[in-house]
Protein backbone atom coordinates (compact mmCIF):
# COMPACT_ATOMS: atom_id res chain seq x y z
CA UNK A 1 0.00 0.00 0.00
CA UNK A 2 2.99 2.31 1.22
CA UNK A 3 4.66 1.88 -2.33
CA UNK A 4 1.39 2.43 -4.16
CA UNK A 5 1.15 5.90 -2.65
CA UNK A 6 4.34 6.67 -2.89
CA UNK A 7 4.44 5.38 -6.61
CA UNK A 8 1.08 8.26 -7.11
CA UNK A 9 2.99 11.06 -5.51
CA UNK A 10 6.10 10.53 -7.41
CA UNK A 11 3.87 10.14 -10.40
CA UNK A 12 1.94 13.21 -10.06
CA UNK A 13 4.96 15.42 -8.47
CA UNK A 14 7.15 14.33 -11.95
CA UNK A 15 3.90 15.38 -13.96
CA UNK A 16 3.76 19.16 -12.19
CA UNK A 17 7.86 19.15 -12.27
CA UNK A 18 7.73 19.07 -16.30
CA UNK A 19 4.35 20.83 -16.80
CA UNK A 20 6.10 23.81 -14.33
CA UNK A 21 9.31 23.38 -16.08
CA UNK A 22 7.78 23.65 -19.15
CA UNK A 23 5.45 26.45 -18.79
CA UNK A 24 8.62 28.25 -17.58
CA UNK A 25 10.90 27.41 -20.52
CA UNK A 26 7.62 28.70 -23.15
CA UNK A 27 7.00 31.99 -21.04
CA UNK A 28 10.71 32.63 -21.29
CA UNK A 29 10.82 32.15 -24.86
CA UNK A 30 8.02 34.41 -25.19
CA UNK A 31 9.87 36.98 -22.46
CA UNK A 32 12.96 36.78 -25.29
CA UNK A 33 11.41 36.84 -28.30
CA UNK A 34 8.83 40.54 -26.81
CA UNK A 35 12.40 41.74 -26.02
CA UNK A 36 14.14 41.06 -29.83
CA UNK A 37 11.11 41.53 -31.85
CA UNK A 38 8.86 43.70 -30.03
CA UNK A 39 9.00 46.91 -28.13
CA UNK A 40 8.55 45.01 -25.09
CA UNK A 41 8.20 41.62 -23.82
CA UNK A 42 4.46 41.41 -22.16
CA UNK A 43 4.15 42.30 -18.89
CA UNK A 44 2.72 39.11 -17.57
CA UNK A 45 5.39 37.17 -18.85
CA UNK A 46 7.62 38.63 -15.70
CA UNK A 47 5.04 37.19 -13.17
CA UNK A 48 3.91 34.33 -15.18
CA UNK A 49 7.55 32.80 -15.26
CA UNK A 50 7.87 33.55 -10.71
CA UNK A 51 4.90 31.33 -10.32
CA UNK A 52 6.16 28.56 -12.94
CA UNK A 53 9.75 28.59 -10.66
CA UNK A 54 7.81 28.16 -7.43
CA UNK A 55 5.92 25.22 -8.53
CA UNK A 56 9.05 23.90 -10.59
CA UNK A 57 10.80 24.23 -6.91
CA UNK A 58 7.52 22.91 -5.06
CA UNK A 59 7.36 19.65 -7.31
CA UNK A 60 10.98 18.95 -7.42
CA UNK A 61 11.96 19.16 -4.10
CA UNK A 62 9.46 17.00 -2.80
CA UNK A 63 10.59 14.56 -5.57
CA UNK A 64 13.66 14.74 -5.14
CA UNK A 65 13.14 14.41 -1.14
CA UNK A 66 11.17 11.41 -1.44
CA UNK A 67 13.27 10.23 -4.00
CA UNK A 68 16.43 10.12 -1.35
CA UNK A 69 18.51 12.90 -4.28
CA UNK A 70 19.04 15.57 -1.81
CA UNK A 71 22.88 15.58 -0.89
CA UNK A 72 23.89 14.41 2.34
CA UNK A 73 26.92 14.10 4.37
CA UNK A 74 27.03 10.26 4.81
CA UNK A 75 29.86 10.25 5.65
CA UNK A 76 29.25 10.13 9.51
CA UNK A 77 26.27 7.32 8.82
CA UNK A 78 29.48 5.20 6.98
CA UNK A 79 32.14 5.58 9.52
CA UNK A 80 29.03 4.31 12.11
CA UNK A 81 27.65 0.83 13.23
CA UNK A 82 24.88 -0.55 11.09
CA UNK A 83 22.38 -0.47 14.26
CA UNK A 84 23.15 3.82 14.86
CA UNK A 85 23.60 4.39 11.00
CA UNK A 86 20.29 2.97 10.94
CA UNK A 87 18.29 4.62 14.04
CA UNK A 88 19.95 8.20 13.03
CA UNK A 89 18.86 8.03 9.39
CA UNK A 90 15.02 7.18 11.00
CA UNK A 91 15.68 9.77 13.61
CA UNK A 92 16.47 12.69 10.65
CA UNK A 93 13.56 11.78 8.50
CA UNK A 94 11.35 12.30 11.74
CA UNK A 95 12.86 15.32 12.66
CA UNK A 96 11.81 16.64 8.98
CA UNK A 97 8.85 15.18 8.54
CA UNK A 98 8.17 17.26 12.04
CA UNK A 99 9.46 20.58 10.48
CA UNK A 100 7.51 20.03 7.64
CA UNK A 101 4.36 19.66 9.05
CA UNK A 102 5.44 23.00 11.40
CA UNK A 103 5.96 24.94 7.98
CA UNK A 104 2.64 23.25 6.48
CA UNK A 105 0.76 24.62 9.64
CA UNK A 106 2.10 28.20 8.65
CA UNK A 107 1.34 27.43 4.97
CA UNK A 108 -2.10 26.94 5.37
CA UNK A 109 -2.33 30.66 7.06
CA UNK A 110 -0.16 31.58 3.91
CA UNK A 111 -2.40 30.39 1.84
CA UNK A 112 -5.51 31.71 3.53
CA UNK A 113 -3.74 35.16 2.77
CA UNK A 114 -4.10 34.60 -0.37
CA UNK A 115 -7.97 34.41 -0.98
CA UNK A 116 -8.32 37.83 -1.10
CA UNK A 117 -5.27 38.58 -3.17
CA UNK A 118 -5.30 39.22 -6.58
CA UNK A 119 -1.40 38.85 -9.03
CA UNK A 120 -1.38 42.18 -10.51
CA UNK A 121 -0.88 41.06 -13.99
CA UNK A 122 -2.35 38.13 -14.18
CA UNK A 123 -5.24 38.66 -12.23
CA UNK A 124 -5.56 35.17 -10.15
CA UNK A 125 -5.81 34.09 -6.80
CA UNK A 126 -2.90 34.60 -5.25
CA UNK A 127 -3.61 31.33 -2.86
CA UNK A 128 -3.00 29.30 -5.96
CA UNK A 129 0.37 30.99 -5.94
CA UNK A 130 1.06 30.64 -2.31
CA UNK A 131 -0.07 26.69 -2.65
CA UNK A 132 3.08 26.27 -3.71
CA UNK A 133 4.54 26.29 -0.45
CA UNK A 134 1.85 24.12 1.30
CA UNK A 135 2.01 21.73 -1.54
CA UNK A 136 6.12 21.46 -0.97
CA UNK A 137 5.83 21.38 3.00
CA UNK A 138 3.20 18.34 2.45
CA UNK A 139 4.35 16.57 0.03
CA UNK A 140 7.77 16.75 1.71
CA UNK A 141 6.49 15.45 4.86
CA UNK A 142 4.87 12.83 3.32
CA UNK A 143 7.59 11.66 2.10
CA UNK A 144 9.83 11.81 4.93
CA UNK A 145 6.92 9.87 7.36
CA UNK A 146 7.12 6.92 4.50
CA UNK A 147 11.05 7.20 4.84
CA UNK A 148 10.53 6.62 8.37
CA UNK A 149 8.23 3.70 8.22
CA UNK A 150 10.91 2.06 5.08
CA UNK A 151 13.89 2.80 7.37
CA UNK A 152 11.99 1.12 10.96
CA UNK A 153 11.37 -1.82 8.59
CA UNK A 154 14.70 -1.92 7.13
CA UNK A 155 15.99 -2.05 10.81
CA UNK A 156 13.39 -4.58 12.05
CA UNK A 157 13.98 -6.94 8.89
CA UNK A 158 17.76 -6.76 9.28
CA UNK A 159 17.31 -6.92 13.43
CA UNK A 160 18.49 -4.44 14.31
CA UNK A 161 16.42 -3.33 16.54
CA UNK A 162 17.36 -2.76 20.40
Amino acid sequence: MLKRIKRAMDCILATGTFLSMAGLVIVVVIQIVGRKFLAAAPAWTEEAARFFFLFSVAFGAALAAGNREFIAVDILYRRLPNKVSAVLQAVVWCLIGIFMLLVSGASVSFFQLGLVQRSPSLGISMAVVHGAMLLLSGTTALYAFLEVIRNSKQIRKQGLTP
